[in-house]
């Protein structure tokens, strides 16, 4: 779970960069003024809504993602933590020893 989270973390870092750069691209559309911005500004800025319109998709998926973990973690209990699970392994292993020993 902490890896997910942490991906999580670094996608979210990624959509604030790309705020960012929408900021920027925002600062360079009104230095252009009325007269319209030349070629290369406006090939940058279609470059940065391409990219924010990614980081939104990709935002929107994560925060589904993280939720879902988040729903599914709490409503299960799962019994794959602390002492449940070495009492769930433990006994697998007897039947796992028990079943063996009826095949030698």
């Amino acid at each position: 779970m902490c890896s997910t989270i942490s991906k999580s973390m670094n996608r979210e870092f990624g959509t604030a960069l790309a705020g960012a750069f929408d900021l920027g691209a925002k600062y360079l559309a009104e230095l252009s003024g009325k007269e319209g911005p030349d070629p290369i500004i406006l090939g940058i800025l279609v470059f940065i809504v391409d990219i924010l319109q990614l980081a939104k998709r990709r935002i929107t998926t994560i925060l589904i993602g993280v939720s879902t973990v988040m729903v599914i973690s709490i409503v299960t209990l799962s019994v794959w933590a602390g002492e449940d699970l070495v009492k769930l392994v433990s006994v697998n292993l007897e039947k796992l020893s028990n079943s063996l020993e009826g095949l030698f």
